[in-house]
């Protein structure tokens, strides 16, 4: 960490200490605190019922922390030349229990290009929770964008509801889901990229994907 967090005493002693390792002198007193326990990307609340008056959380919706970014790829990934097929491109699993709170949301952006290797060829980004199909973004033309943009929202404990934004040369469109799955066990978040026939160089890339919680 290049920023440590260090707590220190609201009175400094400004006694030179004696040297006496047996002894709590004015070095030790006015030596920071330092935090202990927890976990990378936790932070600390007020908790009345720890006793320390404070209790180390994930930062979560509904929780502490508000709008958290879970995961995030910058890197950019082409559907190499040869038969349609589709291919994972980005993956993460999300643990169980992280849409507890109803109106919770998990937020997913991705966005890339088709390219001219491609055209004439259907090809598109296509976003799964689980077995469950999301939405998909893209197109036949040449070079063109497409972006995807999907929330998926805690209803109730039995009820999770979807709703995809798809952008792309083929259309534009919105996509509605609702799922009964309360995501009490992980699950697994997935961009693929798809072709529907032989294309003789890269047909389409992902640029960017980035997964928030609120």
């Amino acid at each position: 960490m290049s920023d440590p967090v260090l707590i220190k005493p609201a009175w400094v002693s400004p006694y030179p200490d004696s040297g006496d390792p047996t002894k709590f002198g004015p070095a030790a007193w006015n030596a920071p605190r330092v935090l202990d326990g927890g976990t990378p990307g936790q932070v600390a609340v007020r908790d009345p019922a720890s006793p320390s008056g404070a209790s180390w959380v994930t930062p979560s919706a509904g929780g502490a922390g508000g709008f958290v970014r879970l995961a995030s790829q910058m890197n950019i990934v082409q559907m190499p030349a040869g038969p349609g097929t589709e291919t994972t491109v980005w993956s993460v699993v999300l643990p169980p229990g992280q849409l507890a709170t109803d109106g919770a949301c998990w937020h997913v952006l991705a966005w890339g290009w088709n390219l001219a290797g491609g055209e004439g060829v259907f090809r598109d980004a296509r976003l799964y929770l689980g077995a469950d199909f999301l939405g998909a973004a893209g197109g036949s033309g040449g070079v063109e964008q497409w972006y995807l943009e999907v929330d998926i929202v805690r209803v109730n404990a039995g009820l999770q509801r979807t709703l995809a934004r798809c952008f792309g040369s083929t259309a534009i469109h919105v996509v509605f889901h609702d799922y009964t799955n309360n995501f009490d066990a992980p699950i697994e978040l997935r961009l693929t990229l798809r072709t529907l026939d032989v294309t003789p160089a890269p047909s389409i890339e992902v640029d960017g994907v980035e997964l928030y919680q609120y």
